[in-house]
């Protein structure tokens, strides 16, 4: 009878492979076995025969003299264990005043360094690295006192302390936003002192059309035809009227100031014209043709003199004044 070398193969492949398993596990189970060093984690497969420190050194990680591991070096691993390696850490903190404080850590972070130190932090201090930084040997952190500055913006004034290093970023830190005509003073460029003051104005700039009076003017004119100290109006004035665009300047809600940047004229304005006389009176004849009639009379008065005083126009009228017996006086146009 022939034998079935296929058959025999496959079972051979199969012992090999139990084999296999049984060298690399021992008698132990398979299992995964999660280490944490600090910042850096590492997943590896062991088997449940194996100690803490024989999983550490598979994974090549190598222990100082005064590190600590939880669970021990001893304990044997099983499936989905979790392995904390805390690493010792000589650090040194420095107070806001210089003062440095030594310390001694193992698997400890920043603010558990800064807590065994036994440094509070007071407002407006902070550390220069992070409180849930892990701490290494040798590290030295330290309290940093940010400066105060008095910020004023959008009607509220506060006191804050910034880590900012220029007036620019102190706005980005507080989420001040500022739109193209704002000013703020300081510049923003300058660097960031304690104590300063620093001011944003919200700067709006609008354009406004009114309507506006133009006043009219008053011409004055002289006439012969008057009698001098009279005066007549020979034309009323009236004012116009025109639209006058500004561009006006708003500073934190306030006008600042205006300026007219066109204006259109709706309706001219009307001068009024005054005529003052200049005609001088006298008892005898003058000025230009007069004659008398003594005899004359009116409504029982006498004519004592007739005057004739010509317009300055060369027109050939002007004012004929007639004197009475009673004196009274009457002026006549010709």
């Amino acid at each position: 009878m022939k034998k079935n070398t296929k058959i025999g193969k496959v079972v051979l492949i199969s012992m090999l492979a139990c084999l296999l398993t049984f060298l690399m596990t021992g008698c132990g189970e398979a299992c995964t076995v999660t280490i944490r060093d600090m910042n850096e984690t590492t997943e590896v497969t062991a088997n449940t025969t194996q100690s803490v420190q024989d999983v550490l050194e598979e994974a090549e990680i190598t222990l100082g003299e005064q590190d600590e591991t939880n669970p021990g070096l001893d304990e044997k691993v099983s499936n989905d264990m979790e392995i904390v390696v805390n690493r010792y850490a000589a650090v040194t903190i420095v107070g806001a005043d210089g003062t440095e404080y030594p310390v001694e850590c193992v698997g400890g972070t920043v603010a558990d360094a800064v807590k065994e130190a036994g440094i509070t932090l007071e407002e407006g201090q902070i550390l220069d690295a992070g409180e849930e930084e892990y701490v290494t040997d040798g590290m030295t952190i330290t309290v940093v006192q940010q400066p105060a500055v008095q910020l004023t913006a959008d009607g509220k004034s506060n006191a804050v302390y910034t880590s900012a290093k220029t007036v620019e970023e102190l706005l980005t830190e507080q989420g001040v936003t500022l739109g193209e005509n704002d000013r703020v003073t300081p510049e923003k460029t300058e660097a960031i002192t304690d104590g300063m003051k620093v001011a944003v104005q919200r700067v709006e700039i609008k354009e406004e059309t009114v309507t506006e009076e133009i006043p009219y003017s008053t011409e004055t004119q002289s006439s012969g035809s008057l009698a001098a100290g009279t005066t007549q109006v020979k034309q009323s004035g009236s004012s116009g009227s025109k639209d006058v665009t500004y561009r006006i300047t708003y500073v934190d809600g306030k006008e600042e100031s205006r300026e007219a940047v066109s204006e259109n004229v709706t309706k001219d304005p009307v001068n009024e014209i005054i005529v003052q006389g200049t005609r001088q009176q006298s008892s005898g004849s003058s000025g230009g043709s007069s004659g008398g009639s003594s005899g004359g009379s009116s409504g029982g008065r006498t004519v004592l003199s007739t005057e004739y005083y010509d317009d300055c126009d060369g027109s050939g009228h002007g004012i004929k004044v007639i004197t009475y017996s009673d004196g009274s006086m009457e002026e006549v146009p010709y």
